[in-house]
Order: structure tokens, then C-alpha cells, then sequence
């Protein structure tokens, strides 16, 4: 499992969630 991938992801799905509740 690449790590570095799974944190991108983990960030991506952080910041989509920040600017759903933000809206």
C-alpha cells in the first residue's frame, strides 16, 4: 500500500469536506 497516496487522499477527502460544510 502506497502511503504517500493514501495521505493525498486523506487530505483531498479533509479539504472536500471543509468546503461542503463551508458552503
Amino acid at each position: 500500500m502506497d502511503l504517500h497516496r493514501l495521505f493525498l487522499f486523506l487530505i483531498f477527502v479533509f479539504s472536500l469536506g471543509l468546503v461542503w460544510d463551508g458552503w
